[in-house]
């Protein structure tokens, strides 16, 4: 079934909410790990929290979620982009009929 770029644009902006659901447990990741390295050592959130060892995990796995969901939101914009200008070139071309 061949879609029309309206149905891709919309396919698309599903994926983004589908990517913003997965970037979240990273961010929350790096957050923890901002308040473990910057924040009051006598409150932390977490008895883990003052591991060195869980709060390096913390950053690494978080940044990591974090930069793969940067770049496939990029590649999502420009497919976007694409479709937007592919839309907008046969509106105009029949408009001009």
């Amino acid at each position: 079934m061949i879609k029309t770029p309206e149905e891709k644009i919309a396919e698309i902006q599903r994926k983004f909410v589908r990517l913003s659901i997965v970037e979240a447990p990273g961010l929350i990741m790096i957050g923890l790990w901002v308040h473990a390295k910057y924040g009051p050592k006598d409150k932390l959130l977490h008895p883990l929290l003052s591991n060195e060892t869980v709060v390096d995990a913390l950053i690494l796995f978080g940044g990591l979620i974090v930069i793969l969901s940067i770049i496939q939101s990029v590649k999502l914009a420009i497919r976007r982009a694409k479709l937007t200008k592919e839309i907008t070139r046969k509106n105009r071309f029949e408009s001009s009929i």
